[in-house]
């Protein structure tokens, strides 16, 4: 007997990056399904960006959902970013939620510091399950 394992990933930017310290849902992936109760969620992704000429520093967050109140996955803190700069961040990551049916991930961004709005210019968030 098999077992097919899903994947799923989005490059589509769903919200405009905000423009001092508001968590901002920026990517969400399509629902996957876990059939397995000890299958691990790969999560990969990348973001790429510039910030306002008074930021100081960025974070982005992993939710186990599609909205800001979803699980956190990671531990974030704040990168320090250079004021009016461009930035790149690369994210691999692992979940273990168990058992669950169509489950989506999302990936959030904050710009803290900026007076003007950060701009997202690409952005790619996937997850496999293994």
């Amino acid at each position: 007997m098999g077992v097919r394992l899903a994947s799923a990933y989005t490059t589509t930017i769903v919200n405009a990056a905000p423009a001092n310290g508001v968590e901002t849902i920026i990517a969400t992936t399509p629902p996957v399904n876990l059939t397995l109760d000890n299958a691990l969620v790969l999560m990969m992704g990348y973001i790429l960006g510039s910030v306002g000429a008074a930021a100081t520093s960025i974070n982005w967050k992993l939710r186990r959902g599609n909205a800001l109140t979803s699980a956190l996955i990671n531990i974030s803190g704040n990168d320090t970013q250079v004021a009016a700069a461009l930035f790149g961040r690369t994210i691999i990551y692992f979940d273990s939620p168990g058992i669950s049916a169509d489950l989506p991930y999302s990936l959030t961004f904050t710009v803290n510091g900026g007076a003007a709005a950060a701009v997202i210019t690409d952005v790619f968030l996937g997850v496999l399950i293994v």
